[in-house]
């Protein structure tokens, strides 16, 4: 970028990449003020977008990275949308296009395990964040942070026991099991099945059951 900082942000859309990015500045014509034309990796991108509109989805984007930094374990989708759908802060359809731009521009990493899609931060996401993160004004970061420390046990939970199934090289399922904290695995149980019948049934009792399995194996192993 030209800046020394080497990042920009946009009026139209939230792209912020580090040095190793080559880009060019962005260029508004006067006699078009809704069009924006990007120069990005010898790509020109015309879009129209109202510049009220992008300076809000920027802030949905800057809140989003703010909600990740701030814990140690991923977030759903849900977990996201609750906070800022139920908050009141926009809509369905800008908060799909903030978090869509975000995974894009891979300042947040997205995985999606069944029907749950999962979202962390990446480094260049913090970064961003490092730069930008005044943007966000302090009683939407108070929000933030009251919302999160009152529903972050739950949230624990949701993310930190996961079950999911595969098809086996040598024919059958696996089905994995796993108890994470802090992004380390307390129990990572690999079962092999014959149908996927089964294998649904223990993705399905694996969050209820969970705790009492891990310390059966513990007491038993200790005996």
């Amino acid at each position: 970028c030209s800046e020394p900082s080497d990042f920009r942000i946009t009026n139209s859309f939230f792209i912020i990449k580090a040095a190793f990015v080559r880009c060019k500045p962005i260029r508004f014509f006067d006699n078009m003020p809704s069009w924006c034309y990007h120069d990005f990796e010898g790509f020109t991108v015309k879009e129209r977008r109202d510049p009220a509109m992008s300076e809000q989805l920027t802030l949905y984007k800057l809140m989003i990275l703010y909600m990740l930094e701030k814990v140690d374990f991923s977030l759903t989708y849900t977990h996201i949308s609750d906070f800022i759908l139920g908050r009141g802060y926009t809509d369905y359809f800008n908060f799909q296009t903030a978090i869509s731009e975000l995974v894009e521009a891979s300042l947040i990493h997205q995985e999606t395990i069944r029907s749950t899609t999962y979202y962390m931060i990446t480094p260049e996401g913090e970064e961003t964040l490092g730069y930008f993160r005044e943007k966000i004004n302090l009683p939407i970061r108070e929000d933030i942070d009251a919302w999160m420390k009152a529903n972050r046990m739950s949230m624990i939970n949701d993310v930190s026991v996961t079950a999911d199934y595969y098809n086996h090289t040598l024919g059958g399922y696996q089905v994995q099991c796993r108890i994470q904290e802090k992004k380390t695995d307390l129990c990572d149980l690999k079962l092999n099945v014959t149908d996927e019948f089964m294998a649904q049934a223990i993705v399905k009792q694996w969050k209820a059951k969970s705790q009492e399995i891990y310390d059966y194996l513990i007491r038993e192993l200790m005996q």
